[in-house]
């Protein structure tokens, strides 16, 4: 991060301090459960989703206590993560596993890789993916399967990449994954696939593909929200993103963004909580 954006971000931080708003990350440890609600006209049945992303080994009550009992308030069918569950240039996810072990507990779990995760399997050759596993999470690496959810025959795919590491084992999951009839939910950690300005590319790019819902986190909300404006800031995009939270209608895809449940940003969040998202396809 360049010198002027440090100093870009520390006038915010101390104009925010004089007008007495705190910074959303120096708070005690808090989340919002937002509700969202998409109808596509595809599925029978209701089906309930929790979706965690971004939790950057944050803790909310011992042994993620607080955020267990919130997804099981919720009474989801499945139970969706995001990925950078953890944080890159640290094998360390004990927590991670903790959590996950009692979210199996409450419903069937589905883990798509982010960035964070993905570098520490690839640079520190983490044993992550056997640890979730063991847990009983199902970690979908660039692949995809068919549940069913309430009687609804569901694809459930995970992109393990992002837009700039997009691969042929990429390439060929989608080609496989899109000929499938059945109703399409895609969870991929980075929404730059279906951002036209993160990629010229595009071979590397998910829009127009036809896919019912994308669940996406990475972007934070843009750091700080912006009423009618939207996030400000994210660090390979650059300033004012697209695609930093809720549901964004993106060709033929409800693209889904998660705020997260943490941060690794020295940019301080203002008007942008931490979230559980809680979505019902109807």
């Amino acid at each position: 991060m360049n010198t002027a954006l440090l100093n870009a971000a520390a006038r915010i931080f101390f104009i925010l301090a004089f007008f007495g708003v705190l910074p959303d990350n120096m708070k005690h440890q808090t989340f919002e459960i937002i509700h969202l609600s998409v109808n596509t006209g595809k599925l029978e049945n209701p089906v309930q989703i929790a979706v965690l992303s971004d939790l950057h080994m944050h803790e909310y009550g011992p042994d993620n206590a607080d955020l267990v009992n919130a997804v099981r308030g919720e009474q989801p069918d499945i139970i969706t993560i995001i990925g950078d569950m953890v944080n890159k240039k640290e094998d360390e996810y004990s927590l991670v596993l903790t959590l996950c072990r009692q979210l199996t507990e409450i419903a069937p779990v589905y883990y798509v890789y982010g960035n964070h995760e993905y570098d520490n399997i690839t640079k520190l050759k983490s044993k992550m993916s056997e640890d979730l596993t063991a847990t009983g999470v199902n970690v979908l690496e660039s692949e995809w399967r068919t549940i069913e959810v309430n009687g609804n025959l569901i694809d459930i795919g995970g992109l393990s990449r992002n837009p700039r590491q997009y691969n042929w084992t990429d390439v060929l999951m989608m080609q496989s994954y899109l000929q499938s009839p059945n109703f399409r939910l895609l969870l991929v950690h980075d929404p730059g696939f279906f951002d036209p300005r993160y990629t010229t590319n595009p071979d590397k790019t998910l829009i127009g593909k036809d896919i019912d819902i994308a669940l996406c986190g990475h972007r934070h909300g843009g750091q700080i929200d912006i009423p009618y404006v939207g996030g400000v800031y994210m660090p390979d995009v650059g300033f004012f993103p697209e695609l930093t939270s809720g549901d964004n209608f993106v060709g033929k895809t409800h693209v889904i963004v998660s705020r997260g449940l943490g941060d690794h940003n020295i940019i301080p969040r203002v008007n942008n909580p931490y979230e559980l998202l809680s979505l019902t396809i109807q």
